[in-house]
């Protein structure tokens, strides 16, 4: 019992436990604007025993075939929700990141054999990560990503150290089922080439060079590349026994188009507002440990697939703030490798000091996190229905107005970030664009994000409601002020240059006689035609 309940296991447990805690007050504090369509795709996919293929909510693509990459995960989401209650479908998607840090902590912590003073910095690394992971989190489907890119990483690791065949069997199941729960699943593919290739890499650059800060894992041999293909490809035809095969594919090749990468909030780059001071932190230590490792390559040699891993990742993540977690994944390996060989010497008379202190209770350390845990569990408010509850960022108090429109509720132009939501509420009604295709080839080339923007944005708005025979638009009728805050300030935002969004759309409906005011609430305006 001693070994198990050690001071730094409790130091573990209580920093999981107060992880926990932030997860789930995140999770409760806001409404995912997709959670109300992918429970509507879950439940349909479970009642019909078939996956989605035809278009039938969306009347600009109505008939059009699309894929449902998170349709499992979908059916996961529906059936937590409608069996066990919202809770429980809270707790599964806290869960999800406290166990992949947990796995992540045990490997590292045998791996490097960490001792305390290595495992305070290691906590502290990662509380940053979190408050920067956090805005991704909560009810949304994309958190797997982040435990399946941590176990494919963990499969590589071990296979790289002990060329263990039978860890690679792990792979086709683990692809496979990814496949069938997130259309990320390609960020798994993309690793296991880059391995592959830096292995090859590895190979060419000790046989005919001699370049001595490149840290040369176990050799590969003509068998073991032959093996790692072969699993890898495997893994990647298995993928088309899922139930939309090839079709899969041509649907993610659609994501090609990279409007939305500038016009949803969450693919903007990181240094778009809201700048989270977490992030950019973080975004500079990873810098400051890949210039360390090239620069002090007579203390460490540098790892190429940990260094290139690490690089593409904290590029991606600066280009879209939505890869932050998986640059966390990637990077925190590369990241600890150097962290030991800084603070090695440190760790040694930093612990030697703490056993001196005697009047120091270090047990008391433990209940610090629990302290917090228990203040951050009081505060959140565990709400039934959130459909009911987030009034203040959804139009609850307006929807029996469109309810009652049957006629007019089934060519709906409304927010993109109401589209989930509309989908679950009032399921008859049909919407032009909600979130779940906003790269969709459509008219002349663009997607259909850049023509739903085109009807705020272009001179021809009323062209556009009549080419598409829309009969009510359901807008927002709120503007929040624009504030930024001592980061942004800093990267030289100012609340005073910005000009105010165009919107042609509200100033046509306001005059036109065309249409007329159905219905006005503080969020929002239903506009009808006359």
């Amino acid at each position: 019992m001693k070994k198990i309940f050690t001071f730094k296991n409790l130091l573990l447990i209580s920093f999981y436990i107060f992880i926990f805690s932030l997860f789930l007050k995140n999770s409760y504090s806001y409404l995912d604007p997709d959670f109300g369509w992918h429970l509507k795709f879950g439940q349909e996919t479970l009642e019909t025993k078939s996956v989605p293929h035809i278009e039938h909510v969306s009347f600009a693509l109505f008939g059009q075939r699309w894929v449902d990459h998170e349709w499992l995960l979908n059916v996961v989401v529906y059936l937590i929700y409608s069996k066990f209650g919202y809770l429980t479908l809270n707790l599964f998607f806290a869960i999800i990141p406290v166990v992949t840090f947990i796995l992540l902590n045990n490997f590292l912590i045998k791996k490097h054999n960490l001792n305390t003073f290595h495992i305070f910095f290691l906590m502290l690394i990662e509380l940053l990560a979190i408050f920067g992971i956090l805005p991704h989190s909560g009810i949304r489907v994309q958190e797997i990503n982040f435990l399946f890119l941590f176990l494919l990483l963990l499969i590589l690791f071990k296979f790289d150290k002990n060329k263990n065949y039978k860890i690679l069997f792990f792979v086709p199941p683990l692809m496979f089922l990814w496949s069938c729960l997130h259309g990320g699943f390609l960020v798994g593919f993309a690793v296991l080439f880059l391995f592959f290739c830096v292995k090859i890499l590895e190979l060419i650059l000790k046989k005919f060079t001699k370049f001595n800060f490149i840290e040369y894992s176990s050799k590969f041999y003509f068998k073991d590349f032959v093996m790692f293909a072969s699993v890898s490809i495997f893994s990647f035809l298995l993928t088309f026994l899922g139930p939309y095969g090839l079709e899969l594919y041509s649907f993610l090749y659609q994501y090609r188009d990279t409007f939305y990468l500038m016009h949803v909030s969450e693919w903007l780059p990181v240094y778009y507002p809201t700048v989270m001071a977490s992030k950019f932190f973080y975004l500079i230590i990873t810098i400051a440990f890949l210039i360390f490792s090239i620069f002090y390559t007579r203390f460490k040699k540098i790892n190429i697939f940990s260094f290139l891993l690490t690089l593409i990742f904290l590029v991606l993540s600066i280009k879209s703030k939505r890869h932050f977690p998986l640059l966390f994944i990637c990077s925190i390996y590369f990241i600890v490798d150097y962290l030991i060989l800084i603070f090695d010497e440190i760790s040694i008379r930093a612990d030697n000091f703490i056993e001196k202190m005697h009047f120091l209770n270090k047990e008391a350390i433990i209940f610090i996190p629990l302290f917090l845990s228990v203040s951050i569990f009081a505060s959140i408010y565990f709400m039934k229905d959130p459909f009911l509850y987030f009034k203040d960022s959804y139009p609850l108090e307006i929807l029996d107005c469109i309810r009652d429109e049957k006629e007019n509720n089934q060519r709906i132009f409304s927010n993109y970030d109401w589209g989930g939501y509309m989908i679950w509420m009032i399921p008859e009604a049909k919407l032009f664009l909600d979130g779940r295709l906003p790269q969709y080839p459509f008219a002349n080339g663009k997607s259909i994000l850049q023509e739903y923007n085109n009807f705020y944005l272009s001179d021809n708005t009323e062209e556009l409601l009549d080419k598409y025979d829309i009969k009510m638009v359901f807008i927002n009728n709120k503007i929040d002020p624009i504030k930024f805050n001592w980061l942004e300030r800093f990267l030289g935002y100012n609340e005073n240059k910005i000009k105010p969004r165009k919107n042609n759309l509200r100033d046509y409906l306001d005059s036109s006689d065309k249409w007329r005011l159905l219905c006005e609430k503080d969020l929002g305006i239903v506009f009808v035609r006359k």
